[in-house]
């Protein structure tokens, strides 16, 4: 079922404040960003780098979608992202900016067509299949609030770790 256009500026107005929701990372302490909470969990700086490499490779998705429908998207390996590309060397603060900055870039073009149906602007995703303008908009607002919770399971773990 496609969304209104009621529906895609809610889902929109999600989008654009999910990217608001990091500022707090930038008051954490160094040692707490990179703590690394064990077993094959990302510390939170792993986790903003990731946030950040997903969102610049969907800002290129979305676009591909509306500029050539049925395109096709290779999918990348994001632990091997995680492990290969030295995470730590990005700064947080950039990393922040970068990611509210794009989500604002993407909002904005995107409030634009809001009339046009979006079932039409779609991509071939090399292990989802076709992937339509509506769904990515849902999945993004959606992996935001994923890894809030995983850095939000960081803190918390860290935060017993340290009163034991």
């Amino acid at each position: 079922m496609s969304m209104t256009i009621s529906q895609k500026h809610e889902e929109l107005l999600k989008f654009l404040e999910a990217g608001d929701g990091f500022d707090d990372i930038l008051s954490l302490d160094k040692k707490v960003t990179t703590w690394q909470p064990g077993g094959d969990m990302w510390t939170i700086h792993q986790h903003m780098v990731h946030i950040l490499d997903s969102e610049l490779i969907s800002f290129q998705r979305y676009r591909k979608a509306i500029a050539e429908p049925g395109g096709l998207i290779v999918a990348y390996d994001q632990d091997l992202w995680t492990s290969r590309l030295a995470p730590e060397t990005i700064d947080l603060d950039s990393v922040v900016v970068m990611l509210k900055l794009v989500r604002k870039l993407a909002f904005e073009h995107l409030k634009s067509i809001v009339e046009q149906p979006w079932s039409d602007f779609w991509f071939n995703h090399s292990e989802r299949g076709r992937v339509d303008l509506e769904q990515w908009l849902e999945m993004y607002v959606q992996h935001l609030q994923t890894h809030r919770d995983y850095i939000d399971r960081n803190l918390s773990l860290y935060a017993k770790k340290d009163s034991n």
